[in-house]
């Protein structure tokens, strides 16, 4: 199903409708088997020789034997962008997240590409179902043109509140579940085109493929095992957040991102790593090698040899994780700005790290950004106030001298705040006009946007 909805065209409504259907016909049957499946996405969903679905890979899968088991406590289970909004806020679950991830591949069924990067209030796509306001939600993703029974179906599934989340029997007694489908002879026509697209399309893309074999033959890279995907990371110490300009946010996930890194060192940077990913996935050391010609007689050569480590944390206040590059041994703090500058501007060229800005810059911005809009807005409705006092002179009070210059103070104080971070304030306003994900691709799978494969 993966290839079919990454390398064609999105399905026509009543192909989607007997395949969300059968989705749904095996989730309930999973869910009356008392399992949890939580990692349902396009990847898991295979089709046999009749192009008809079937759920599988339950490596993450729960067993519910007691009642106790239906409210689950691991949350690192699932993939970004499926994940259901409580699994991300580290909160206690229950099947309802099957629902969640259901609808997501509804979503992507019908559009062709995912609603959102990650179900967090935080994601700029997600944010307006989080606040409920589906219409600007919808408004985004106009272009996709999905019809209004669709639209209510997926409300229901993709709701921020487990609680308020529609059941599996809702959804099978849902309008638009209940709609025409196609038989099993006529969805295997229907499909069968769009199946031999998806394997052109495939055979075009081979040189990414070929890229990322040759690459895992350069230089003894170490092979990418999926099963450390879903291993946590440890969370991010204060001291490192608060004080540092080294962290940077990921989106991937905290190995995947290390994984890509290392690569990126080894085969563009021709460094020296140690990465034990089964003993350590989420941290690698590393030696840079630098030759520094003397300044007053060019041919004598100085060299350095710097260590550093890299390593990935969950932050628990945000979607994406961190990214530490700390020094180990630098004996000479000059150099080290170069080969700094020089590494980061390699890792940049990739889509590993969340912009070029260290994290609690991107996250003083953020909250600057906000000041700036506060300020506006409480500037606004005082001009307001003082419009409608105008207009009625009668009821005008005096003015209150100190409330004035308290805010005059605070008037500054906000200037000064807000300068802080006012670059990337700028940079995140012209994010919020970007266009939607589906200008970035059909489905984030990992054997797709690895940055090792442009390396």
């Amino acid at each position: 199903m993966f290839d079919i909805l990454y390398y064609a065209d999105k399905l026509e409504e009543i192909v989607a409708r007997t395949y969300f259907r059968q989705m749904m016909k095996g989730l309930e049957a999973v869910h009356k088997a008392g399992i949890a499946h939580r990692d349902l996405k396009p990847q898991n969903l295979l089709l046999d020789v009749n192009f008809c679905i079937k759920i599988t890979d339950f490596g993450l899968s729960k067993i519910m034997e007691t009642e106790q088991d239906r409210i689950m406590k691991t949350t690192y289970v699932g993939t970004r962008g499926y994940q259901a909004p409580e699994l991300l806020k580290n909160q206690k679950y229950t099947n309802a997240c099957d629902v969640f991830s259901m609808g997501v591949v509804l979503f992507i069924l019908l559009a062709g590409y995912p609603p959102f990067e990650a179900a967090h209030k935080t994601d700029k796509w997600y944010k307006p179902i989080a606040q409920g306001d589906y219409s600007k939600f919808w408004h985004v993703h106009r272009g996709a043109k999905i019809s209004d029974d669709a639209k209510d179906l997926m409300e229901k599934m993709l709701h921020y509140r487990p609680s308020k989340r529609a059941k599996v029997m809702d959804i099978l007694e849902h309008k638009w579940f209940k709609g025409d489908v196609l038989k099993d002879s006529e969805l295997k026509e229907r499909i069968i085109g769009r199946f031999a697209q998806a394997r052109e399309n495939r055979k075009k893309d081979a040189k990414k493929v070929k890229d990322l074999i040759e690459s895992e033959h350069q230089r003894d890279v170490v092979p990418y095992k999926p099963a450390l995907e879903t291993r946590p990371a440890d969370l991010v110490p204060m001291s490192v957040k608060l004080r540092s300009l080294t962290p940077f946010f990921t989106r991937e996930a905290p190995y995947t991102a290390i994984w890509s890194i290392n690569n990126v060192l080894l085969t563009q940077c021709k460094m020296i790593t140690d990465f034990n990913q089964e003993a350590h996935p989420h941290k690698l050391k590393c030696k840079a090698k630098q030759a520094v010609p003397d300044v007053d007689n060019p041919e004598i050569v100085h060299e350095f040899m710097h260590e550093f480590s890299v390593q990935a944390y969950q932050d628990p206040d945000s979607v994406y994780s961190l990214i530490h590059i700390q020094p180990l041994h630098i004996p000479d703090s000059f150099q080290w700005r170069r080969v700094y500058k020089t590494i980061m501007e390699e890792i940049f060229k990739y889509d590993i790290l969340v912009g070029r800005e260290p994290a609690i810059v991107q996250e003083e911005g953020s909250r600057c950004l906000q000041a700036l809009k506060a300020q506006t807005a409480a500037q606004t409705d005082q001009d307001d106030q003082k419009d409608d006092d105008s207009a009625n002179p009668a009821v005008c009070e005096p003015a209150d001298t100190n409330t004035a210059a308290s805010t005059a103070a605070d008037a500054v104080q906000s200037e000064n705040a807000i300068q802080v971070g006012l670059v990337y304030s700028e940079r995140r306003a012209r994010e919020h006009s970007d266009p939607p994900p589906s200008q970035k691709g059909p489905i984030d799978e990992k054997v797709f946007t690895l940055p090792i494969h442009n390396c």
